[in-house]
């Protein structure tokens, strides 16, 4: 069986090592980062989106309308790790199609349980 695979677009680099840490123990979970939108973009298809709202070329909700008008995006379960918890925000994100919204500084555990929730089996 194939790992699965996880993009996590975020341009910080101390944000994608921690994320790394916590998912390198997972051996059937690939972990692909992008720090710009447009390479998130780019990185082809995957089984999960985890996804930073202030991206350097692009905002958040940018973002996930292009990526929605991908081939084989439609049905990739989104999570949202971002700084900018304000709950109009969040309601904007769900309605564009994200599963599961992460203030920073997340709690690991929380992290880990949304990934195991909505990663595909």
């Amino acid at each position: 069986m194939s790992p699965k695979c996880i993009l996590y677009v975020e341009d910080s680099p101390l944000n994608q090592h921690l994320v790394r840490a916590i998912i390198a123990p997972w051996l059937d979970v690939k972990l692909t980062t992008a720090a710009t939108g447009a390479v998130g973009l780019a990185a082809g298809p995957c089984d999960l989106l985890m996804l930073d709202l202030n991206l350097p070329d692009m905002c958040g909700e940018e973002f996930l309308l292009r990526w929605r008008k991908l081939d084989n995006t439609k049905n990739v379960p989104i999570i949202v790790i971002s700084g900018d918890s304000l709950a109009d925000r969040k309601e904007q994100l769900m309605a564009l199609g994200v599963k599961h919204f992460l203030a920073k500084p997340f709690d690991v555990a929380d992290l880990e349980d949304a990934v195991n929730r909505l990663l595909p089996s």
